[in-house]
């Protein structure tokens, strides 16, 4: 994952104080972390911006402790995450994206997956009384995810493969710590808002799995566009294919299941449909963790023009499109009056621009785990598609997942609703 480096146009903040946030990941490597798009710099002593955030503050989680404990680099070789090493411990934006390198050399397969520092986003809920199935209420909670949802680049409309984690912690003791890619649909394809399914090509890593029964990322596309020019011409209200432009909308079906053959031998089950068709393998499951969460970035900065030379347009160009001006939503109309007023049209990239992604809804909805009295940490590949009661590197098999013992070995299922966020502040701009 590359460095940040400031835009001087717009950006204040020197490279180096964006260095200095940062966190030890558990493999003793430097990673960069959650930082406010505001801080001060040492050098001037005044305010500075960084151009991006990466939402809500993990370290206001009643979850922060575990978090640490988590990615704890265990320096002292004790066994333990002492006061001292968790000092250094947080949220590493990049650990799943490291560990699929070393999973490459290891297994000899094209696993590696880069991605950008923007699109690393936090958002939680802390301490809410659960709904559970059938209605009532259940323990009192605290879920956090970190994940990464980029809404600027051509990257998305290839990669199905989103490092994605996931914390959960209840007063009655069920907890879930899980680090991985998320797959989203298939490799190579994306849905258009209005365009349907869109095949473009191999993905990065071309080995990426397919999440069986996810529509994968649902980005707007030059469709909706063409929707409201008909629409205008036919005299019709063209609202709807208008504001289908403003979101992207990322469902995550996020399922693993570790089950054990009669014969001992170890079964990974993966992907919304997979653990449905397969439960009734011959054997038990050791582990089951399904989360039905999905993730809507409002006012993203792109959509999909497959005649452009990266294939992406820009959102913000709508706004001054021929015969598109009759529109009069709020977004273009504040563009169309800071253009005027500048003499020029407002960058894409510019802190101006209300398309950059800085506004959110997760969905949490619901997570669902089991586990009969085993683990409570397994290992998994970057993708988690193979999970293992013990690490073996030479699979790539190398990352632990924490799914608590739950209450009588029985599954449990917790509904914790949405959670809007709203992160725009001073200088924040795509990409973001």
């Amino acid at each position: 994952m590359g460095r940040w480096i400031p835009n001087p146009l717009y950006d204040t903040c020197p490279q180096s104080l964006h260095d200095a946030y940062f966190v030890v990941g558990p493999d003793g490597k430097k990673y960069p972390t959650w930082h406010p798009p505001v801080a001060v710099d040492p050098a001037t002593g005044a305010d500075c911006t960084f151009g991006h955030e990466h939402g809500a503050d993990p370290r206001s989680s009643p979850l922060w402790t575990d978090i640490q404990r988590h990615f704890c680099y265990d320096a002292n070789r004790d066994g333990d995450c002492n006061a001292d090493e968790r000092a250094w411990s947080g949220l590493p934006f990049g650990y799943v994206n490291e560990v699929s390198e070393l999973a490459a050399v290891a297994t000899g397969r094209d696993e590696i997956r880069h991605e950008d520092h923007f699109g690393h986003k936090v958002e939680l809920k802390s301490n809410e009384r659960v709904g559970v199935p059938g209605g009532g209420t259940g323990p009192v909670c605290s879920v956090l995810a970190k994940f990464h949802q980029g809404s600027h680049s051509p990257d998305a409309l290839t990669n199905n493969l989103h490092e994605l984690n996931y914390f959960v912690g209840c007063d009655n003791g069920v907890a879930v710590r899980w680090s991985t890619f998320q797959i989203f649909g298939r490799g190579g394809e994306f849905k258009g808002q209005c365009a349907g399914t869109i095949r473009l090509g191999t993905p990065v890593p071309s080995t990426s799995p397919t999440n069986v029964g996810i529509a994968g990322r649902e980005i707007p596309d030059q469709s909706c566009l063409e929707e409201v020019y008909a629409m205008q011409a036919r005299g019709q209200d063209p609202s709807g294919p208008y504001y289908a432009m403003y979101s992207e909308s990322w469902p995550s079906g996020v399922s693993h299941t570790l089950r054990q053959h009669n014969n001992g031998s170890f079964i990974t089950l993966y992907g919304q449909d997979n653990w449905i068709e397969l439960a009734n393998l011959p054997g038990r499951n050791l582990m089951f963790f399904d989360a039905g969460s999905y993730f809507i970035t409002h006012q993203p900065s792109r959509y999909f023009l497959a005649s452009s030379a990266n294939r992406i347009a820009r959102t913000i160009d709508m706004c001054f499109e021929t015969g598109f001006k009759t529109i009069s939503h709020p977004d273009c109309t504040r563009v169309r009056e800071q253009s005027a007023r500048a003499g020029a049209r407002v960058p894409w990239d510019s802190p101006l621009s209300p398309f950059k992604g800085a506004s959110r809804t997760i969905h949490f909805d619901w997570i669902t785990i089991e586990n009969n009295g085993n683990g409570p940490v397994f290992y998994s590949n970057p993708f988690g598609t193979e999970l293992r009661p013990a690490p073996d590197p030479s699979r790539g098999i190398v990352i632990p997942q924490y799914v608590s013992r739950t209450p009588s070995g029985q599954r449990v299922m917790y509904y914790f609703g949405k959670k809007e966020g709203h992160y725009d502040a001073r200088g924040v701009r795509a990409p973001n």
